[in-house]
């Protein structure tokens, strides 16, 4: 092991100008395609971080007119699907809001959402202090109450953990702190930041409540065990279908549901873009490889076949400089990509490596030898 770590630094050692160049060069593209999949990570291939986030879907009406084919729910039509749906063992509607927080003298802008107290079954992560709001508490009249997002948990109120039945002020109104969220719950995932959690019913009026044709819900629900998508469509489309029919005036276009893993729903907008991004990286790092290995192949041809009696002495031996600038190419990727790789470069590589290089040093002092004899 030794031995190949010493051949690998002795090669490198060598070619200061090769290695400079084809680290980086190889940086470029390793370093490109590192950060394009670190995004496709963590946008496309992490699971939300939610209890079975497999079961947790969107459920959005069909609607023909609009440009993606979906539209969101008034609160009455929410309600018949909460009640009526054999496939989902908890159903939410939200919406987003802000507010302002006042604190003694100053004042901050907050983004919220209003949200039925299903929510957290729903997503199924309870609350790191205190708890959510109740079913008892989301409905109209109910005393005003809120939860906290651990980030603005810790911005505005420095972490206290006696926030927990203390009263904050937003744009006037007093509110009771039922509980604070964990770090890094965010919902909806979507968005940027959220930092208060609101009961729907009671941030609601009554116009909002009762008109069925307000559609600016959207609904997210928890599948029961083993229930497939199809199944869910099926179910939800029927009662849509019996809405449409039995409120003709508002529900008519609306007939049929499109439900949606919410995986899906959030980056299906950003996938293709991102899988384009990650074809051109991919495409850079080949380029890069191509241009890096051809880099050994030219300066061996250019200072072996640049005498006769070399030519005579290189031949014996075609593959020689290929080999060699393979050596050096995998040294240069290792290089670049962590000290562990010198390590796997070297263990391949083998005892073979080292007789190419001396092999190679021998041929070189032949040729000068016989070039100096001539002249």
């Amino acid at each position: 092991m030794l031995t190949d770590l010493r051949f690998a630094l002795r090669m490198l050692i060598k070619s200061p100008g090769f290695t400079i160049i084809a680290v980086l060069t190889l940086a470029l593209g390793i370093g490109a395609n590192s950060a394009i999949f670190s995004v496709i990570d963590s946008v496309l291939l992490r699971p939300l971080p939610f209890k079975d986030p497999s079961r947790i879907v969107m459920l959005w009406n069909r609607d023909a007119r609009s440009t993606n084919g979906r539209d969101n729910h008034s609160f009455p039509d929410y309600a018949d699907f909460r009640d009526q749906n054999r496939t989902f063992s908890a159903l939410a509607a939200y919406s987003r809001t802000g507010s302002v927080l006042t604190l003694g003298e100053e004042s901050q802008p907050l983004e919220g959402v209003v949200i039925t107290s299903q929510i957290f079954d729903v997503l199924g992560i309870p609350a790191l202090l205190g708890r959510g709001f109740t079913s008892e508490e989301d409905k109209p009249g109910a005393p005003n109450v809120i939860v906290l997002t651990h980030g603005l948990w810790q911005r505005a109120f420095g972490s206290d953990p006696k926030i927990i039945g203390q009263q904050i002020v937003m744009m006037g109104r007093s509110y009771t702190v039922l509980g604070v969220m964990p770090p890094g719950w965010k919902f909806p995932v979507e968005v940027e930041r959220i930092d208060y959690l609101l009961p729907l019913e009671p941030a609601l009026g009554a116009t909002e409540l009762n008109e069925r044709g307000a559609h600016f819900l959207s609904v997210v629900g928890r599948l029961k065990p083993g229930v497939p998508l199809r199944q869910v469509e099926a179910d939800t489309s029927a009662v849509a279908a019996r809405l449409a029919k039995q409120y003709p005036d508002t529900n008519t276009s609306n007939s049929s549901t499109i439900v949606v893993p919410l995986h899906d729903d959030v980056v299906d907008e950003v996938r293709p873009a991102l899988l384009v991004l990650l074809a051109a990286v991919l495409l850079v790092l080949l380029i890069a490889c191509a241009n890096v290995a051809n880099l050994p192949l030219r300066a061996a041809a250019k200072s072996r076949f640049a005498q006769p009696s070399a030519r005579v002495d290189f031949s014996s031996s075609a593959s020689c400089c290929a080999r060699v600038s393979s050596s050096r190419f995998s040294v240069a990727v290792a290089v670049c990509s962590s000290p562990g790789g010198v390590s796997i470069f070297s263990a391949r590589s083998g005892r073979a490596g080292s007789r190419i290089w001396a092999r190679s040093q021998l041929m070189e002092r032949s040729a000068h030898s016989h070039s100096a004899r001539r002249f």
